[in-house]
């Protein structure tokens, strides 16, 4: 789909009828208690196995497989009866897992960033989209975001990494969006940024930790303070010690967000700073790994491309009892396993190593990419491809590695066999082998 349709999509998706209807209902279902809780999923879930069933070939095929009926599945306590669905099984299966009947229109097509070793596409449709952006809303809403000036420190390359003269920004006058380039926050260019947000006084900020970290840093340093009213991250573990430089340096409070591309479970922090699995979202399931408890979603909303069971790689510090909110949404500690870093550069700048692995997609003969650092100034891309792999694909790889972290770092791509995963079996996309590369 072109990117301008996309977009104008998006933007409609914020002011339509159905996203406000949607919005309403959800501030209903956000303080729904026990019985009532469970049939509202119960309710969701029956439709959307029966859909699967009947309009989703991989499901079909799965179901007759291991002699199961729609009809054996009534309630979230039964989903044990499915085997669990993993990434690699989705790509393998992507045609099959595209229902044939039975779904929205404007189907949008989103690939997975990849940081958990396996990029793979998703197709979702308009109706899941709106849901997702009505959920997203009700959570900055209740933190007290109502559509305020908005300042974005996310991935992408808004700006090539090359460009040596501000601005280093974009305006999104629609959503009232001032974007910066997370590739140009560094210490250097610090005084514009500060002279450029001032002027836009921003209300809001959404932002990786990192990069509200580095941002919250040179606030601090400069002597200076902005006031906001939220900071809202998302991502990345939200470490103890950004959360208090964030606070310091905006004088407000941070809400943390845990999604996915897949958008098959989501955890976020009320206005009471607790961490709540949101429960109308979809069928979220901890599953006990040993040390921690893995996330484990079903959609409830995506009738395109349903996901039942799906490991999602992430993991959470079960605990924590009752809150005060008076949601009755189970609770978390803490969301595991998104760590900070940072890529080095000889002359002491540094930038968030998350500008890495969320455009790699773009070269579609890549299975895996890891990014490594063992010298300041130097990034080594260690790859594993497939049949179609051109050589014209590592200098697509290195060309995009280049417009994010500019010309003054030295780029390596190696195309491996494979890439080995860390101790506890998680894949690694960013390894800084420095001293101050992770947080």
């Amino acid at each position: 789909m072109n990117k301008n349709i996309k977009r104008l999509i998006k933007e409609y998706m914020y002011y339509s009828p159905k996203h406000r209807r949607l919005l309403k209902l959800l501030k209903q279902w956000q303080y729904y208690k026990g019985d009532e809780l469970d049939n509202l999923q119960n309710t969701r879930l029956q439709r959307m196995i029966h859909h699967c069933y009947n309009n989703v070939p991989y499901y079909k095929d799965l179901f007759r497989e291991i002699k199961l009926k729609p009809e054996d599945i009534v309630s979230k306590c039964d989903l044990n009866k499915l085997p669990f669905l993993d990434k690699q099984t989705v790509k393998n299966n992507f045609d099959k897992l595209i229902a044939k009947r039975g779904t929205g229109f404007f189907k949008l097509v989103e690939t997975t960033s990849g940081t958990t070793g396996i990029p793979s596409k998703i197709v979702r449709d308009y109706n899941s989209a709106v849901f997702e952006s009505a959920v997203l809303w009700r959570f900055w809403q209740n933190a007290g975001d109502y559509r305020g000036r908005r300042l974005v420190l996310r991935g992408g390359i808004v700006i090539p990494a090359t460009r040596t003269e501000p601005p280093f920004w974009v305006y999104n006058g629609i959503n009232r969006e001032l974007v910066l380039s997370s590739s140009h926050l560094y210490d250097e260019n610090f005084p514009v940024f500060a002279e450029r947000i001032t002027k836009f006084n921003p209300e809001i900020l959404y932002a990786y930790p990192s990069t509200a970290y580095l941002l919250a840093r040179f606030f601090i340093s400069s002597g200076n303070r902005i006031k906001l009213k939220a900071v809202f991250t998302s991502s990345e573990t939200l470490l103890d010690i950004q959360r208090d430089i964030i606070r310091e340096a905006f004088q407000c409070e941070v809400f943390d967000w845990y999604g996915q591309s897949e958008r098959i479970a989501a955890i976020g922090q009320c206005e009471n700073g607790t961490y709540h699995i949101i429960e109308d979202y979809s069928v979220t399931e901890l599953v006990d790994t040993g040390e921690s408890m893995e996330i484990v979603g079903t959609g409830l909303e995506n009738y395109t491309m349903p996901l039942l069971r799906y490991r999602t790689g992430d993991f959470v510090e079960a605990g924590g009892g009752p809150c005060p909110c008076g949601r009755e949404f189970r609770t978390v500690k803490k969301v595991l396993g998104r760590k900070s870093h940072f890529i080095l550069y000889p002359n002491g700048k540094r930038i968030s190593a998350t500008v890495l692995g969320y455009y790699t997609r773009i070269v579609p003969n890549i299975n895996e990419t890891q990014f490594v650092q063992n010298r300041e100034g130097e990034l080594i891309i260690n790859i594993v491809v497939n049949d179609m792999f051109r050589q014209d694909d590592i200098l697509k790889i290195a060309d995009i590695t280049e417009k994010n972290v500019g010309s003054d770092i030295k780029i390596t791509v190696n195309v491996v066999k494979s890439i080995p995963r860390g101790p506890n079996g998680k894949f690694n996309y960013f390894i800084g082998n420095l001293p101050g590369s992770a947080m």
